[in-house]
């Protein structure tokens, strides 16, 4: 590569308040028309949403059960809401839009003082929001959102130290990894990351390597502490930790972990692949002269690129085509569909067209082909640097980004992962490719390479808008259907049926009936926490069951241009005769 890169230094824009502004007032245009609001839980947000509520009724963080994360953070966010205008979802969910914004906000700013020109900048930030899972669960109060928006705020504060030295940067990129902490433990790899970067750094500051490496012992301790402190008050959840002891049972079976970590790399390189291809066309160009400036470089570009072609044909023609390893995007559209009998998470509704999911099979292979040579290339190039000590502060940069999010997926990798999951490292690559895109030399371009320059921009465009608008539909019909479900669970209670009798899915069991260590896999479960599925609220009928009510729901995608149904078990005759109410359902709200 060209040794002019390596002396290269990363240029603070001046504020660029454009491309801060039109991303974010976007994203929160999208999500406002998809209109997601309706009072009641989606996801895991019934018992993060209890949390909330023990705080603003004791002034005490105390978590439920069916928690596997720090959460101090996220309740807190959510309870200053709560406090400000009445408990709520839709006012949780507020508080996570908001979140999402800043988070957004964030991330622009960050790569305008990186250098990205303001085009860049938009379609980056744009790839970020309108990402579907962030989409998805911006109208939730799921933790994603936030920790994403924190791991951003953290990225932004110690790039801006890499870049200026200054001490208040790098104080401010420490307070925001610990309050990503607060939401989440595997926030760990931001303060590693960190400090992985200072060591590589020829300036070799050991006053800041220090205080990196006291605030990875920091974070670990406050995670001793903290679990400790919820032991002392016997408030620890029973699922607190259930996500290390299943790593733990893998450590212990190498030859299971071997193949969870073929499939999680795969799944992820994949499934990133499709997030991050916008920016990857733009891209294109100095990935190109990266690798042919490099010994044998055509040569592997030629066989990762068969590869991957290779590989989408044989996912294609397998019928293993996107979406993977999915509760956020699945084959119908986004946002989990947790019904009766959902316990293989079999969907209840019709997929999305398939050539819809061989294009987008297209997107993740390719953009998992390109994605692999770029992180090569660039260590590649840091490595070159490193050994002649000419590690820059863009280099430095780029060290991070591509070292945090390698980190952060490791024990991903390992222990299994929903899709969820990969929101960070989704901004922290997408942050690479663009700042790539950047630093890389310009050259002069004939008319034909300013046609295909073009082409591939357009390329970029077109696959962010049908990117987005996949995630924007797929919000807007993620809350319809499940407001058309809380309004039939709610005509069932306002009956006078008592919780006990109704099977009204994951959410609704879960806050009414949820007991500790419940094994839902079980050949006698009914489903999620279920007493007694007298009462089924789902898509489809079910042999030895009646329809006895029925909600339309307005769908924009074509799997929820349905209804979601009632039934009532024949067997036990009519409907339940009124009793006294039990606890009074979340009430169905427009």
């Amino acid at each position: 590569m060209d040794s002019s890169i390596a002396s290269r230094p990363v240029v603070r824009a001046t504020t660029d308040y454009t491309a801060l502004a039109i991303p974010v007032l976007l994203w929160v245009l999208a999500i406002l028309v998809a209109h997601p609001w309706g009072n009641f839980p989606l996801d895991d947000d019934w018992s993060f949403a209890i949390a909330v509520q023990r705080l603003l009724d004791t002034g005490t963080f105390r978590p439920y059960g069916w928690t596997s994360m720090t959460l101090v953070g996220q309740t807190y966010w959510g309870g200053l809401f709560a406090l400000l205008f009445g408990f709520s979802y839709n006012v949780l969910r507020i508080s996570t839009i908001v979140s999402g914004a800043l988070g957004l906000g964030a991330f622009a700013l960050m790569l305008r003082e990186l250098g990205c020109d303001r085009r860049k900048t938009i379609i980056a930030t744009l790839a970020v929001g309108f990402n579907p899972i962030y989409v998805t669960l911006a109208g939730t109060f799921m933790t994603d959102v936030g920790f994403a928006a924190l791991c951003m705020f953290t990225a932004l504060f110690f790039c801006r130290y890499l870049r200026e030295r200054r001490a208040t940067s790098y104080v401010w990129a420490i307070v925001f990894s610990i309050a990503a902490l607060s939401v989440r433990q595997l926030s760990i790899f931001l303060p590693v990351a960190m400090l992985l970067t200072l060591l590589i750094d020829n300036r070799r500051d050991w006053r800041a390597i220090s205080v990196a490496a006291l605030t990875v012992l920091a974070s670990f301790a406050l995670l001793k502490g903290y679990v400790a402190w919820l032991a002392a008050r016997n408030a620890i959840p029973s699922e607190f930790f259930s996500p290390s002891q299943g790593l733990s049972r893998l450590l212990s079976e190498p030859m299971v972990l071997l193949v969870k970590i073929e499939q999680g790399t795969r799944a992820a390189i994949e499934q990133i692949g499709w997030y991050v291809f916008p920016l990857l066309m733009l891209r294109v160009p100095g990935l190109i002269r990266g690798w042919l400036a490099r010994p044998w470089g055509r040569q592997i570009m030629a066989s990762v690129l068969l590869a991957s072609v290779a590989w989408c044909v044989l996912m294609i023609g397998t019928h293993h085509m996107m979406p993977l390893n999915w509760t956020t995007v699945h084959v119908s559209g986004t946002g989990p569909v947790w019904m009766h009998d959902s316990r293989d998470y079999a969907l209840d509704v019709a997929p999305l067209p398939a050539p819809f999911w061989m294009f987008i099979t297209f997107l993740a292979t390719t953009g998992g082909a390109l994605l692999l040579l770029d992180i090569a290339l660039t260590a590649l190039t840091l490595f070159s640097a490193w050994r002649a000590r000419q590690i820059t502060s863009a280099l430095s940069v780029r060290m991070f980004l591509m070292t945090a999010g390698v980190i952060y997926l490791a024990p991903l990798i390992g222990a299994g992962f929903y899709d969820r999951y990969l929101m960070p490292a989704i901004v922290l690559f997408i942050a690479l490719i663009a700042f790539e895109t950047q630093v890389l030399p310009a050259e002069p371009r004939s008319s034909s390479q300013f046609s295909r320059t073009r082409l591939l921009r357009i390329a970029a465009i077109a696959t962010l808008v049908i990117t987005g608008a996949f995630g924007v539909a797929g919000l807007h019909d993620y809350l319809s259907w499940n407001r058309a479900r809380w309004m039939l669970l709610d005509t069932l209670i306002n009956r006078g049926v008592p919780v006990t009798q109704i099977d009204g899915g994951y959410e609704f069991n879960g806050l009414y009936m949820y007991v500790p260590h419940y094994d839902y896999l079980a050949p006698h479960a009914k489903s999620w926490w279920v007493h007694d599925d007298r009462y089924i609220v789902q898509f489809k009928p079910q042999p030895g069951y009646r329809v006895i009510d029925s909600a339309d729901t307005e769908g924009w995608l074509s799997p929820f241009k349905t209804r979601i149904l009632t039934l009532e078990r024949i067997a036990d005759g009519a409907a339940a005769s009124p009793q006294a109410a039990p606890q009074s359902a979340q009430q169905f709200a427009q």
